[in-house]
């Protein structure tokens, strides 16, 4: 007995020290978002903190990689991001808003390209628990196999009157068994806003019949006969504007017909995606409008007039537009075009026709009269010397634009970076792709394409390609058209393959890195408004140098992005749309008070209220700022609009509160914050600047 005894404690003991040993031996690590976490890949370098810097109005991701040891498999109950703590007793709340995914694996069997790789790839995105219906999916628990690393991704939509400064907090990652792991996360909270509508137009399309064939197998009751189809469908669009995207080919059945019909359903259905309604609650950017809109219809010119009076009505018709043909000579005839563009035209002069193709070869072919939107493909735009046209090619539409109805949008497709060939391994790497099995920042570079070479929409030919034919699962492949992933972003979110009770679309990490891009293009154009357009282009050249050249490094973009944000700040205090934080002075609150919204008047009251500033469409409109002693701005000026993005107050002042967030040596009482009194002009703009950029941690310093 007292041998078994023994054994028993030595076995115990044994088994404690291999569990110990193995669970050592986990490494959790925090990664920037733009980096694809391979399950076969080396764990990435061990990281336990990571440091982010968004806007207001912007999501702010990241991803957590949990690496097994080569001799154990590892299970992962749980991902979670807890609510970070800010100056002056503010919170940014994330433990009910953030929202966590499992990176869920495709396994590529035949590259995309030169650059691509076969083996697993990260790409759909299992909720945790979903953002349609708040149902808990199967995320977890998240088995990792002994050698591998998995991915979780984490974003938060920093809400649009966050006060901004520094905030802190954990992500806490939970094991079966074992003591939870916490990883520090620091949130640098911009002092300005980014617009829900995108200042970037998009043009995405869609097969209306491809997420009930995805979901259900095919079109048709019981599943997904008309109503259910429009509902189902209406998730996608919603999904997609969340993500700063617009699927232009929205409608389903015409409102009109021979010049007939009327716009009631369609009003009911596309109206809240047209008047910035449709995404409402938390997570969500409140107010985003689509930005285009393809007519659906017949080629009658009675139709279009009809189209034209209802939107010219509805405030809507800078948006819509008549795809008159794809690709000549390939989707029509080039005489084709003039054709269908006069009916258009008979229709309303100024309802926009559009046709993907080149200048070169509109003029070659003599359409260009006829057309109102050119849209090139990207090697078209800038080519190599093996491309038709070599070199930058962006001034030969100078001309062009000068029309008072003509856009020059841009796209990408399976050309130039794949073959477009089923099984033939080709084309360059290099260009910005929407592949699976290349880089994520490939996969977010089209969007400062579209920045560098001044076009005001990128069109994108489908979303839920790999869905729309009921011989394949998307789930097990995206392989069309020469490579992995083109004309596809989504996901079939089916119960049986993520759990719940609802049918949600997936997202895949290429649409994030599409979202991102468009934040980017957000910061480059903002800057620009300002009138600081010449370091928007340095930055911009930092990142790309052309439309088939771009760097491969993350940390070079994370760097332009902090340094356009950081000039941001400046150019705004510098035009006076940032006051200088309160000292304690005149007009100072003693109750230490903090005033969130509202202009601020000369007596130093701060009545609440909309944005005093009304602004033109693409600029500033700021109002007032109402800010605090205690180092942090307190001010928003009304919230991201058509008009422009919103400003808030500074952090810190001379003679007032501390970077840190504490109150400073000229602070009234203890409070924390107080209203701004009169603007504080007499004190130097370049101690106030200072204050400004001192709230980031890791401050550059200014060119001279």
């Amino acid at each position: 007995m007292k041998v078994r005894g023994s054994l028993a404690v030595t076995l115990s003991l044994f088994a404690c020290f291999v569990g110990s040993t193995a669970r050592a031996a986990m490494t959790v690590s925090t990664v920037r978002e733009t980096q694809k976490l391979r399950p076969s890949d080396p764990p990435p370098p061990a990281q336990s903190s990571i440091e982010l810097s968004c806007a207001r109005n912007e999501f702010c991701a990241f991803q957590v990689a949990v690496s097994a040891p080569a001799g154990a498999a590892v299970t992962v109950n749980d991902v979670s991001l807890g609510d970070l703590a800010g100056p002056c007793a503010t919170a940014l709340s994330a433990a009910g808003s953030s929202l966590v995914y499992r990176e869920a694996m495709l396994d590529v069997t035949t590259p995309s390209n030169s650059a691509g790789l076969t083996g697993q790839w990260p790409d759909p995105l299992i909720p945790k628990v979903d953002a349609f219906y708040g149902e808990q999916r199967n995320a977890f628990p998240a088995q990792v196999a002994a050698g591998q690393t998995q991915g979780f991704w984490v974003e938060l939509l920093i809400p649009n009157g966050q006060t901004p400064g520094t905030y802190n907090g954990s992500v806490t990652v939970t094991p079966a068994g074992g003591s939870a792991d916490s990883l520090a996360v620091s949130i640098q909270v911009r002092a300005f806003a980014l617009p829900s509508t995108s200042s970037l137009g998009s043009v995405y399309g869609f097969d209306w019949d491809g997420p009930c064939i995805g979901h259900y197998g095919g079109y048709g009751s019981p599943n997904c006969d008309d109503q259910q189809l429009e509902a189902l469908n209406a998730l996608y669009f919603q999904d997609a504007l969340n993500h700063r995207l617009t699927i232009s080919a929205l409608v389903y059945a015409p409102p009109i017909t021979g010049g007939k019909g009327d716009f009631t359903t369609f009003d009911t259905l596309y109206g809240p995606f047209l008047d910035g309604t449709v995404l409402t609650g938390s997570g969500k950017l409140a107010g985003a409008k689509i930005t285009s809109i393809q007519y659906t219809g017949d080629q009658v010119a009675s139709s279009y007039a009809a189209w034209a009076a209802h939107f010219k009505a509805k405030g809507w018709f800078d948006r819509v537009f008549d795809y008159t043909c794809d690709e000549p000579p390939n989707g029509c005839k080039w005489t084709d075009i003039p054709t269908r563009a006069a009916l258009v035209h008979a229709g309303d002069p100024s309802f926009r026709t559009l046709t993907t193709t080149s200048i070169q070869a509109a003029q070659k072919n003599g359409v260009l009269s006829s057309l109102d939107i050119l849209v090139p493909i990207i090697n078209y735009m800038d080519g190599t010397p093996d491309d038709p046209y070599p070199g930058d090619q962006r001034a030969n539409y100078d001309t062009f634009l000068e029309g008072p109805n003509a856009l020059v949008w841009m796209y990408q497709s399976c050309e130039p970076s794949s073959s477009c060939s089923n099984g033939d391994v080709g084309g360059s790497a290099g260009w910005p792709t929407m592949f699976i099995d290349e880089s994520a920042i490939s996969n977010r570079m089209m969007q400062w394409m579209d920045f560098k070479y001044q076009v005001s929409a990128e069109l994108y030919y489908d979303t839920t390609y790999a869905m729309s034919d009921n011989t394949r699962d998307a789930w097990q492949t995206q392989y069309e058209f020469g490579n992995n992933g083109d004309g596809s972003i989504w996901y079939p979110g089916k119960p049986a393959v993520i759990g719940g009770t609802h049918d949600i679309p997936v997202e895949s990490i290429r649409m994030k890195m599409l979202r991102e891009g468009m934040q980017d293009y957000e910061y480059l154009n903002l800057l620009t408004t300002l009138g600081d357009s010449a370091f928007a282009q340095t930055e911009l050249g930092k990142v790309v140098t052309s439309g088939g050249s771009f760097t491969s490094d993350p940390g070079v973009l994370d760097q332009a992005r902090l340094d356009v944000a950081q000039e941001i700040e400046l150019d705004l205090a510098k035009k006076g749309a940032v006051e200088t934080a309160c000292d304690g002075g005149e007009g100072a609150d003693a109750t230490g008070s903090t005033s969130e919204t509202g202009t601020t008047d000369a007596s130093g009251s701060a009545p609440t209220g909309a944005s005093s500033g009304a602004g033109t469409a693409g600029m500033p409109s700021p109002g007032g700022a109402g800010t605090n002693a205690g180092g942090t701005a307190g001010g928003a000026a009304g919230g991201p609009s058509e008009a422009g993005p919103a400003v808030s107050g500074a952090s810190g002042a001379p003679g007032g509160g501390s970077p840190s967030g504490g109150p400073g040596p000229g602070a009234s009482k203890t409070g924390c914050g107080c209203h701004v009194g009169t603007a504080g002009r007499s004190e130097s703009l370049a101690l106030a600047l200072a204050v400004i950029t001192g709230t980031y941690g890791r401050r550059r310093k200014r060119r001279p």
